[in-house]
């Protein structure tokens, strides 16, 4: 199609040192590295995710305390790593977005709890989020989710359940409705109809004007 992908890769060197990404613009042919946090990170305790072209990054550091950075010029430069966590007990914070103003980040201490960021308001940091008694270190991934089937946007999360009484650990499944999204039950509206003859066995032109701002793009046929 003619499209050019852009593809980034995040690792932690040097035993659980310094984040690193390596990127490329151009579908993989040329890659350019640049450092994110200097400092020593969690292995495997990073996630990522784009919103309205700015490149989010979650990780631990060695408190086990969640932070977030971001680039705005796919991955050249970063910024100010933000502090989205509780102190300590945070090693695997979950990053995604809502698809429109808001990044959220999922982390366990002992419950689920999540951090929301949105571009006019910054970060909220330790939004709680109850998933039930007896909760031990859970470890969410979370991602959005847009159902053709559902009227909502909702975000989905999957965390490791440890309980304290048993020990069994389980897969447990969950999620966040983002945006309630109303139906559209009216039927369509037009005005200004008309048409360009009325001369018999000659090409005629019916046009109208739409009142509907949904149907923008649709062409319709008789």
């Amino acid at each position: 199609s003619g499209d050019t992908e852009q593809i980034y890769m995040f690792s932690v060197r040097a035993s659980n040192s310094d984040l690193y990404v390596n990127f490329s613009l151009d579908n993989g042919s040329t890659w350019t590295g640049s450092i994110i946090f200097s400092g020593t990170v969690q292995q495997s305790a990073f996630s990522a995710a784009i919103l309205n072209g700015t490149i989010y990054v979650t990780y631990a550091d060695s408190t086990e305390t969640g932070f977030v950075a971001n680039s705005t010029n796919n991955g050249t430069t970063w910024g100010s790593n933000s502090r989205i966590t509780e102190t300590g007990g945070s090693p695997f914070p979950s990053i995604t977005t809502d698809g429109r103003d808001n990044v959220y980040v999922f982390y366990g201490q002992r419950l689920i709890n999540y951090s929301k960021w949105n571009i006019s308001s910054g970060w909220v940091i330790n939004t709680p989020w109850f998933l039930g008694p007896n909760t031990l270190q859970p470890i969410p991934n979370a991602k959005l989710n847009r159902s053709s089937n559902s009227t909502n946007d909702f975000i989905e999360v999957v965390y490791i359940n440890r309980t304290a009484a048993t020990g069994v650990i389980d897969i447990t499944y969950d999620y966040i409705i983002t945006r309630v999204i109303s139906a559209d039950t009216a039927p369509p509206q037009y005005f200004d109809n008309q048409t360009n003859s009325t001369k018999v066995n000659s090409t005629i032109l019916h046009s109208l004007r739409w009142t509907d701002t949904a149907l923008s793009g649709f062409v319709f046929s008789f």
